[in-house]
């Protein structure tokens, strides 16, 4: 009835015709992987080519071979393992992914079970992807990755890929190999993978439903498991079932394993075979007679794992037991460690040829062409094809198309026999071969690895170079592998420090404490002033970027004290004064301040040192209160010539304080370009950790001080998800958690705001950077505000004494002042008002309006008989300001105080409505509404949450659900969710609805 015939379906196979109807009919087991995907792959094919008369149910019942399973005892009583995959395969279609994890010792049958879940995949139209870890494939970063998509991508159009690889999906590119003009960073990668599958399922049609699978994950390396644990968390609206097999007694297996395989959908275990099972295949390998007793004896000792039994029976033909209660003592003999050494022996047995083929397979990797490995064999063309039969025929080597094992038990015992000096010089061979081929230098660096330390200059040079690499790509955990097996090699003497320097860097960007020890050993063995000098800098820098400030300074002026004049001198001054304008409890703080008054002056920023001095000075003024005119007229040769992010070699702190100095001189303007650049330099260059964390905060400040408070919601929140990448307790952390508390407070989000601060212990301990705003007068703010009086005069204390003891008296900093003598006007009014008056005159000094308006505003507070005209002073000077909530809280102020004093304020108070309306400040809105005796229709766009606005916003200016996801560093399912919400707050059902809806 259409149906292609087994005949066609053979030919498209490979196979023979018989063989293939055998199969197909369920009278041959399907032993070989291999063969399941050929059969599989020709079912789709036909698929694919319009003949659907083609029986699907009579493809899966041969594939599963239900009750007709003794020559693979692979698979025998695994119907209940796969029917739960059954079922994961039959919602995918639906869009409900799930993760299923197979965990069991080796030999059990797990890669028989995916082997079978691959094929019934195929059938059922859902892309598989295969990949299988390796004992020692765990060198390179995103390997697991590699092997698992890359041919898949490969074998898409140029239209295609490209479709692929859109977006957010750019990055992926570096962990797959392929080539790329930009470096990004490991969180940056994993999160382009997950984007690269949601444009495969939802862009390019062919791949709407896929199928991972991954056996022996135990071996495979960190980060592609990394991956493995982000992807399996987000598949709840994606097509995508992923298959996991390891052993939970595997060694090396990585944190990321144990937690996929605790949020699991389905976790498989699967059980020894029965007794029944055993006798099946006892009796269908040494005869159908088997006597019980003998059967009994191999189920006891095998353990019912079905590679050993296999294994065992292999022994028992060759030793020719029969199947007798006689024999059933000698079973005893047949032990899973015999059957291992039985391998070798039969490899022993094939001669010289196949042995050395074997060996080089084991060395050079599963996976490789069988013409490589027939070279690094030793073995001519012709040698080399007849070993490797010989080795397919004794069941050692799998025949398909990629050379490999037929089990990584097989690959294992074949590798460990080999003799531990031999197998050394082997890699370094396989190493040698690899360069002198043109091959990619972590190839030829992760069979160095394997290489036992010899002070090879070679083997030096080849680590470092591949390190180079790898950090030039963002995969600083790769590089730090290198760098540490090139460190162990030893260098030449003179080489020391500089290759330990680059190991401590490659090192601090993953594991500060590991990294901390290396660059210290590193400052030792430094040889002259510009070795010593880099060593310094280097360990400064992942003390400072460890929340060790302190220890960081203290560095620096101990190598100070050891350098003579010169450019190393300046290079260790200015970066002494870097860390030291960051160091929270720097005694030294008046003195070094003075030096920058010194030093700065002159200088043109000619170059990035120069630059940083004159950054730093102008820092300093603004920490000190001083005019922030004398401020912006220091920076401006900085700003003039203008500023980068995301530079690897002399970092984001020019840039950052430059926007700080704009910051806290309320010239919001260009502090929110000079932030909003930084977004998209990080953006741009896969830095999507702690670098895009503060610029994400930063936005969210300016945000705030302009007045638009849902944008500061969503920013700092944004902030905290990508700083909690990297740990918690960071300073990026504390920026962030610092600003969504003030962001939420001035929306009158009291409770969620002291959810915030409980949870994250914010304010409990003081660290050791200097973090904005000050946690202690956010913490007092936020006290004050929910009407703990007492508590908050304490805690703002406790906040001003530290800023007076750390010399940081501009109120541009915290408001300190104003905030306590608010909780002081009833219980100790004198001192209120003194508070008030020296917080004034050091706002007028610092000069900016916003924190002028703010001393107004509390001396109005504390006197009420002049608070008219001093609520008309502060108005006037936010009037065209951009401190637009503070300009709604004053225009309310001076309207209760006027009809206080028996005028009418109705147009200030419908003015301070309407400026609150625009801000979104929802508190303050409704005591307005009360004293104006109406309500004017309230902006539809303030009933949304500040993540639904942003939502909304953002497709309503034509992003995808994808895109808008990838920038507020949410779930796919979330974003999809919040726009569904927002349109149904607001009404619409399009984007035009909704972009007029917005207004």
């Amino acid at each position: 009835m259409g149906s292609p015939t087994d005949a066609a379906l053979a030919r498209r196979s490979g196979v023979g015709a018989a063989t293939f109807s055998e199969a197909m009919s369920g009278r041959r087991g399907l032993r070989d992987e291999f063969v399941a995907k050929v059969i599989s792959g020709c079912v789709a094919i036909a698929r694919a080519g319009g003949r659907t008369g083609l029986d699907e149910q009579r493809v899966l019942h041969a594939l599963r071979l239900p009750g007709h399973t003794a020559a693979d005892s692979g698979i025998l009583e695994r119907d209940d393992d796969l029917n739960l995959c059954s079922s994961a395969l039959e919602g995918v279609r639906g869009r409900a992914g799930a993760t299923i994890v197979v965990e069991g010792a080796a030999g059990i049958g797990k890669s028989e079970l995916l082997a079978r879940v691959c094929a019934e995949s195929a059938v059922r139209g859902v892309t598989p992807l295969l990949v299988r870890g390796g004992e020692h494939d765990q060198a390179l970063a995103f390997g697991g990755v590699r092997t698992l998509l890359g041919r898949w991508v490969a074998g898409h159009n140029d239209r295609d890929r490209r479709r692929l690889f859109a977006g957010a999906a750019e990055f992926a590119k570096v962990p797959l190999g392929l080539p790329h003009s930009r470096r990004g960073s490991v969180i940056g990668f994993i999160e382009a993978l997950y984007w690269l599958v949601v444009n495969a399922t939802d862009v390019v049609e062919r791949d709407d439903a896929l199928l991972f699978a991954v056996d022996d994950a135990h071996w495979l390396d960190e980060e592609s498991l990394n991956w493995l644990e982000y992807l399996a968390g987000r598949l709840t609206s994606l097509p995508v079932v992923v298959v996991l097999a390891y052993r939970p007694d595997g060694g090396g297996a990585a944190p990321a394993l144990a937690r996929i395989a605790l949020q699991a959908s389905r976790t498989i275990r699967p059980r020894p075979l029965s007794l029944d099972a055993v006798r099946t295949v006892v009796g269908h390998s040494l005869g159908p007679s088997a006597d019980e007793t003998f059967c009994v004896a191999f189920h006891r000792h095998s353990g019912g794992n079905p590679f050993y039994l296999r294994g065992m029976l292999d022994l028992a033909r060759e030793r020719r037991l029969t199947p007798t209660a006689a024999s059933a003592a000698k079973v005893a003999g047949l032990t899973p460690r015999q059957v291992v050494s039985h391998l070798n022996e039969r490899l022993g047995s094939l001669g010289p040829a196949a042995r050395r083929l074997a060996h080089a397979l084991a060395v050079f990797g599963r996976g490789s062409p069988l013409g490589h490995v027939i070279r690094f064999g030793g073995l001519t063309p012709e040698e080399g094809r007849r070993a490797y039969d010989q080795l397919c025929k004794a069941s050692i080597l799998a025949d398909q198309p990629s050379v490999d094992f037929r089990h990584p038990i097989i690959r294992s015992a074949v590798y460990d026999a080999i003799d531990p000096t031999e197998r050394s010089d082997a890699h370094l061979a396989a190493a040698r071969l690899l360069h002198d081929d043109g091959e990619d230098a972590d190839l030829v660096a992760a069979h160095l690895l394997h290489v036992r330390t010899a002070a090879d200059p070679w083997v030096v040079d080849r680590l470092v170079a591949a390190a180079a690499e790898a950090m030039g790509s963002g995969l600083a955990g790769t590089a730090a592998r290198y760098l540490g097996r090139a460190v162990a090699e030893p260098p030449a003497l003179k080489r020391r420090c500089e290759v330990r320097i680059r190991h401590g860097q490659a090192l601090a960007l993953g594991e500060m404490a590991a990294a901390l020890p290396e660059l210290r050993a590193a400052y030792d063995l430094a040889l002259d002033d510009a070795q010593r000098t880099e060593a310094a800098i280097a360990l400064a820098k992942t003390h400072g970027y460890a929340n060790q400030l302190g220890d960081a300074v203290r560095l620096l002026d101990r190598a100070l004290d050891n350098c003579a004049d010169g450019v190393p001198r300046g290079q260790l001054r200015a970066e002494q004064l870097l860390w030291a304008a960051w160091w929270a409890d720097d005694p030294h703080r008046p003195d070094r301040m003075r030096l920058l008054d010194e030093i700065a002056p002159p200088l043109r920023g000619a170059n990035h040192l120069e630059r940083l001095l004159i950054t730093l000075h102008a820092w300093s003024l603004v920490l000190r209160g001083q005019p922030r005119n004398d401020a912006a007229a220091a920076i401006e040769p900085v700003l003039r010539n203008g500023v980068t992010f995301a530079d690897l070699d002399q970092g984001m702190e020019v840039g950052t304080v430059t926007a700080f100095v704009h910051l806290y001189s309320d010239d919001l303007t260009v502090a929110g370009a000079l932030f909003d650049q930084a977004v998209r330099e990080f953006d741009r260059d896969g830095w999507r950790g702690t670098h895009l964390a503060f610029a994400r905060t930063h936005q969210g400040n300016v945000a705030l001080r302009q007045g638009r408070l849902a944008d500061a919601v969503v920013d700092a929140d944004t902030a905290i998800r990508l700083a909690d990448r990297t740990g918690p307790g960071t300073p990026a952390e504390h920026f962030a958690t610092g600003t969504l508390i003030e962001a939420l407070l001035a929306r009158g989000d009291l409770h969620r705001a002291a959810a915030i601060r409980t949870a994250r212990g914010y304010g409990d301990v003081q660290p050791d950077a200097l973090v904005l705003p000050i946690p202690w007068g956010v913490v007092g703010a936020l006290e004050l505000a929910c009407g703990e009086t007492r508590k908050a005069a304490t805690t703002l204390r406790r906040a001003g004494q530290w800023l007076e003891h750390a010399h940081l008296p501009n109120p541009s900093l915290c408001a300190w002042r104003f905030d306590l003598a608010r909780a002081l006007r009833h219980t100790s009014p004198d001192e209120a008002q003194e508070l008030a008056e020296t917080g004034k005159r050091r706002a007028d000094l610092f000069g900016s309006p916003l924190v002028r308006a703010r001393a107004l505003r509390t001396l109005a507070e504390l006197r009420p008989a002049a608070s008219t005209d001093l609520l008309e002073e502060a108005v006037e000077l936010l009037r065209d300001g951009p401190n637009r909530l503070d300009h709604a809280h004053t225009l309310a102020e001076l309207a209760t105080a006027m009809t206080r004093g028996g005028h009418d304020a109705t147009e200030l108070l419908s003015d301070a409505l309407a400026v609150a309306d625009e801000c979104g400040a929802m508190s303050l809105r409704a005591p307005l509404v009360r004293k104006l005796g109406s309500d004017p229709k309230p902006r539809k766009v303030n009933a949304l949450t500040p993540r639904q606005q942003r939502v909304a916003r953002l497709a309503a200016d034509g992003h995808s659900d994808a895109e808008i996801a990838y920038s507020m560093v949410l779930d796919l399912e979330a974003v999809t969710a919040l726009r569904r919400d927002a349109q149904k707050i607001l009404d619409t059902s399009s984007l035009a609805e909704l972009r007029g809806a917005l207004g």
